[in-house]
């Protein structure tokens, strides 16, 4: 190498290998230079001063100068001692030998896979490690999830003073249950009606609405709720209406008693129903003659009834009353109602209803007779009156069988009856 600030020398070195005699460059680099280049911010690059393997010259003091791996050539060697002067070469140095490029390549490779192996083999046995950790959490965790469990159930568990009234739905008409059992969820064990204190005082049975009652046990008082609920429909009974043309109805005029214990509202279920004024017959099938019946719940039942409207004139009406008999223990009112095919000198009787209403004094009479009557269609009550209707529908009038006018109005006025229309 030659140095533009250097004195160039030559000398001759002997190879230790095969002392054979080689010419090699004797460098000199003045101190002051060094310096230099020292303190300069600028790197320098040493490289072919750098030894790339050991060697012991002569020289005990040999230092090495700088070293860049990355920049120096591969198979440069100078040896070379500092001092006041500068660098010199050390005699007996030689060249290395010959470096094969691609084997080096090779042999760094071979170190780099060397290297990553155990880093690899460390990883495996971290995701085994991973996998032991995974699977201790997910064990604690089990575990404080189970003793978690086990104190939440150990302080909420139930007690004898934990029992729960319940709500109860009563329909109206019906009675209250009578054992413990049916008004109290237990808190431990069963209910029984010696232990348990149940007090439905504040309960009204025949009224609809939410009432408060208390239980009472191993000394804590609690307050459930009792509901009086309507939830059944009216049950109604009704008749055949006879009118005569041009006379007015309503649909209460079909009703023979309706059994509800909040009380019978009716209305056709078609409005226009209740103009109907010429002779005819009308019923559920031809002209949608429906009654509706509900009770103040708006609980509702249908019901089709039969209307018989009559021409003007083909009706008679005979009424005899009866006054009050102890013995009997009832008034009699006897209504006979006389329908003609048409009313002429020459018409023929074609059915007539006998309604007979019984008045009773005694209220015990009364309830008596009303079991011996309930359930038949032609039978109607009122209770306020304490009186009993009994219709019968019949053919024949008069005992020899004449159905005339004249004869049946002969017959009625002889015992006791008064024409009244």
């Amino acid at each position: 190498m030659n140095n533009d600030n250097n004195n160039n020398n030559t000398t001759n070195l002997t190879n230790s290998n095969n002392n054979t005699s080689v010419e090699q460059e004797v460098n000199t680099i003045k101190a002051t230079d060094l310096k230099n280049n020292l303190n300069s911010n600028e790197k320098r690059d040493l490289s072919a001063i750098i030894p790339t393997e050991s060697y012991k010259g002569e020289e005990a003091n040999d230092l090495l100068i700088s070293r860049d791996t990355s920049l120096k050539s591969d198979g440069a060697v100078v040896i070379g001692n500092i001092d006041a002067e500068g660098v010199k070469i050390v005699e007996g140095a030689s060249f290395p030998k010959e470096i094969d490029i691609e084997a080096r390549k090779k042999a760094q490779q071979a170190a780099i896979k060397e290297k990553k192996a155990p880093n690899k083999k460390k990883k495996t046995i971290s995701e085994d490690a991973k996998k032991a950790q995974n699977i201790t959490t997910i064990i604690v965790l089990i575990v404080i999830a189970f003793l978690g469990a086990f104190g939440y159930l150990f302080i909420n568990r139930k007690t004898d003073t934990d029992f729960a009234p319940k709500v109860i739905t009563i329909e109206l008409g019906s009675k209250l249950p009578v054992h413990a059992k049916d008004y109290v969820i237990p808190g431990v064990g069963s209910v029984d009606d010696l232990s348990y204190t149940i007090n439905t005082s504040e309960v009204k049975i025949d009224e609809v609405g939410d009432y408060d009652y208390t239980v009472y046990h191993s000394g804590v008082t609690k307050r459930g709720t009792i509901s009086i609920v309507d939830t059944t429909p009216p049950e109604v009974k009704t008749k055949e209406l006879h009118i005569i043309e041009g006379s007015d109805y309503t649909p209460e005029s079909f009703i023979v008693n309706c059994l509800d214990l909040s009380g019978c509202e009716f209305s056709f279920k078609d409005e226009k129903l209740a103009n109907f004024n010429e002779a005819g017959l009308y019923n559920k099938d031809n002209n949608n003659l429906i009654i509706i019946v509900k009770d103040p719940y708006n609980n509702k039942s249908e019901v089709g009834v039969t209307l018989y409207i009559e021409a003007a004139g083909d009706i008679k009406k005979y009424k005899k009353e009866t006054p009050l008999n102890p013995s009997l223990g009832y008034s009699l009112v006897t209504t006979y109602e006389v329908h003609y095919s048409s009313f002429a000198s020459n018409s023929i009787l074609s059915y007539a209803k006998k309604i007979d209403s019984y008045t009773y004094q005694d209220e015990k009479n009364y309830q008596e007779e009303i079991k011996k009557h309930e359930g038949e269609k032609e039978a109607s009550f009122d209770n306020k009156t304490k009186t009993i209707t009994i219709t019968d529908k019949i053919t024949n009038i008069t005992t020899n069988g004449s159905n005339t006018p004249q004869e049946i109005n002969d017959y009625l006025i002889s015992q006791g009856f008064t024409l009244i229309q």
